[in-house]
C-alpha cells in the first residue's frame, strides 16, 4: 500500500518538474487601438470581449487605468454578496407558507431594489470600461509612443507555449 503512494508521489513530482522546465518564449504584441461600436469591442478587426483585452490595458501600468480596474473589481465584489443576500432573504421569508400582503410587498421591494442596484452597477462598470478604452487608445495612438514601427507600440509578454 505504501509503495503505491510512494509511486504516486514520485510520478506527481516528476510531472511537476517536467512542466516547470518548459522553456518560456517571449512574444511581442503590437498594440492597436480598440474600436467600440454598439457596445461591442473590436481589436485588430476582430470582435473580442472586454475580459479578453483587459490584460493589454493592464500592461501599460497607467495609474488611471489601474484605478478604474480596481473600482470595477470593487463594484463586482460588493454586488455579488448583496444580490445573494437579497435572494436568500426573499427565499427564506417566502418559504414559510404564510403569504401575508406585507411579506409579499417587502419581498417585491427587496427584489426591485436589488434589480435597480444591479442595473446601476452595470451602468457604472460600462462607463468605466469606456473610460479605460479611451485612455488606452489615447496612450496607444500618441505620436512618438511606438517602440517599433507601426501602429501603437509593442510590449513583450512571457507565456508558456
Amino acid at each position: 500500500m505504501k509503495t503505491k503512494y510512494h509511486l504516486l508521489i514520485i510520478q506527481i513530482l516528476f510531472s511537476i518538474a517536467a512542466f516547470s522546465q518548459v522553456p518560456q518564449k517571449q512574444i511581442t504584441i503590437s498594440l492597436s487601438p480598440i474600436v467600440t461600436a454598439n457596445g461591442k469591442y473590436y481589436f485588430n478587426e476582430r470582435r473580442v470581449r472586454f475580459d479578453e483585452i483587459s490584460f493589454l490595458m493592464k500592461t501599460l501600468n497607467d495609474d488611471r487605468i489601474d484605478h478604474q480596474f480596481k473600482v470595477i473589481q470593487t463594484l463586482i465584489d460588493v454586488r455579488r454578496p448583496i444580490i445573494l443576500a437579497s435572494v436568500v432573504y426573499v427565499l427564506s421569508t417566502s418559504g414559510n407558507g404564510q403569504s401575508s400582503s406585507n411579506n409579499i410587498e417587502t419581498n417585491r421591494n427587496v427584489m426591485i431594489g436589488t434589480i435597480i442596484f444591479a442595473g446601476l452597477t452595470d451602468l457604472v462598470n460600462e462607463h468605466l470600461k469606456r473610460k479605460i478604452i479611451m485612455r488606452y487608445n489615447s496612450i496607444v495612438l500618441q505620436p512618438g509612443a511606438s517602440i517599433l514601427p507601426g501602429n501603437g507600440f509593442s510590449i513583450g509578454v512571457r507565456m508558456r507555449l
